[in-house]
């Protein structure tokens, strides 16, 4: 398994980041606090889709566009 790793101190900061993984994803929430520390910014969100497996924009095409419109409207 792939395992994320913190960005070297000097590394730039990015931008705000959306983090998505479906309820029943093989992605699991143990992957996705790896990646917490990977991402270099004070701006991280992270959504978890509730019913939905890897393909939530196919499966809750509606909640997913929710959650992408939330996001960036708190940012724009």
């Amino acid at each position: 398994d792939y395992v994320a790793k913190p960005p070297l101190e000097d590394a730039a900061t990015m931008s705000s980041t959306l983090i998505m993984r479906g309820e029943f994803d093989f992605v699991s929430e143990a992957s996705v606090e790896g990646w917490r520390s990977a991402f270099n910014t004070k701006f991280l969100r992270y959504k978890t889709l509730e019913g939905c497996s890897h393909h939530g924009l196919f499966e809750k095409g509606e909640l997913y566009g929710e959650i992408v419109d939330s996001y960036f409207s708190e940012y724009d």
